[in-house]
């Protein structure tokens, strides 16, 4: 085992500086001759020895957390603090374990609007295609409510829904349908007086 070992004297007690102080552990002093290197270092008997072990950190280590460097316990904590404020953000995103109240089913008027947007979407082929049963079933009632057979023409269900006194705007709502948006309102406004007025002519 190699090691460098200097000595300094200022008219006081010497200095010894050893570059590594492995052979004097109690593992090394049984080796070559290290024990007797030591005792020359401590010099003859009733001779006072320091040992100066501060920079080594003897007597400084806790237990524990107190036994890490500074800067990890500081890594440590802010470690922890991040774990706890994913914690709390986690909570307020997922809300609470079970609904507060019974979600109760969407009202009509959200369904209507959901479905006009989907009418309103569609091509005008394939919105006159989409409206065409229940423009049937407009002039069904409208048959009904002219007192004539669904059998006949329009002309004839036109001339005899006239007589009854049924508005122009109704038969114009169940007979033209071109396939714009609003004509598809239009026939949702007739079959809804249609279906108000099946009773005695107004």
């Amino acid at each position: 085992m190699f090691g460098v070992a200097v000595t300094t004297s200022s008219g006081g007690p010497n200095s010894v500086f050893l570059a590594s102080s492995t052979f004097m552990t109690n593992a090394a002093l049984a080796h070559d001759d290290n024990a007797a290197f030591a005792l020359n270092l401590a010099g003859p008997s009733g001779r006072g020895v320091a040992f100066d072990e501060f920079d080594h950190g003897y007597g400084l280590t806790g237990t524990g957390l107190a036994g890490l460097p500074v800067w990890w316990r500081w890594g440590l904590g802010l470690a922890l603090l991040a774990v706890v404020v994913w914690m709390i953000s986690a909570a307020r995103r997922f809300g609470p374990v079970q609904a507060a109240e019974r979600e109760l089913i969407p009202t009509r008027v959200e369904y209507a609007d959901a479905l006009a947007a989907n009418l309103a979407s569609l091509p005008a082929d394939q919105l006159a295609s989409a409206v065409e049963p229940l423009r049937k079933e407009a002039r069904q009632l409208l048959c009904r409510r002219s007192g004539v057979l669904t059998t006949v023409g329009d002309e004839e269900v036109r001339a005899a829904a006239s007589a009854a006194r049924v508005p122009e705007h109704v038969m114009a709502g169940v007979f033209e349908v071109t396939g714009s948006t609003g004509d598809a309102l239009d026939l949702g406004g007739a079959v809804a007086w249609l279906e108000t007025h099946k009773g005695a002519r107004t």
